[in-house]
Order: structure tokens, then sequence, then C-alpha cells
């Protein structure tokens, strides 16, 4: 969709953005955040004897990141 994640926003100084690394960071924190949640999805399936109506448990592959993470500065400006 053309969007690229490149990190979280550190400041914004006029038409430049600011990012800060740790992206890699961010992305596993969510992932974990993902595995539990569904985690306690499949424990509440499993202890009120429903898991037979909902299939086996199904997992996400880790989110991809990128090899590095790109740092855009305004148009003609090092």
């Amino acid at each position: 969709m053309g969007v690229e994640l490149v990190g979280r926003w550190a400041r914004y100084v006029t038409a430049a953005r600011c990012s800060l690394g740790g992206l890699r960071n961010v992305f596993s924190l969510a992932d974990l955040k993902m595995r539990r949640l569904l985690d306690t999805f499949d424990e509440w399936a499993r202890t009120s004897g429903r898991d037979a109506e909902f299939g086996p448990p199904e997992r996400f592959a880790p989110t991809r990141v990128p090899s590095s993470a790109r740092v855009a500065a305004r148009p003609g400006q090092r």
C-alpha cells in the first residue's frame, strides 16, 4: 500500500521527520503481545471445553524488520 515503517516519531522539525531506531524492538514487543493474547484465547477455549469449535491454534509469522532503517531529511538537506 506504499507504507514503509521506519521507526517511531522522535520530533518534528519543519517539513522533515526525525525518527528513532528501535523498530526491531517495537516489532518484537508487538509480536510478543500478540502471541500472549492468542495464548489467552486458546487457554480460554481449552478450559471452557470449546476448543473443538475453533480448530487448531493459529499463529502469525514474526513481523519482518527491514535490514536497515531509513531516515529521511528534507530534499537538499544533509
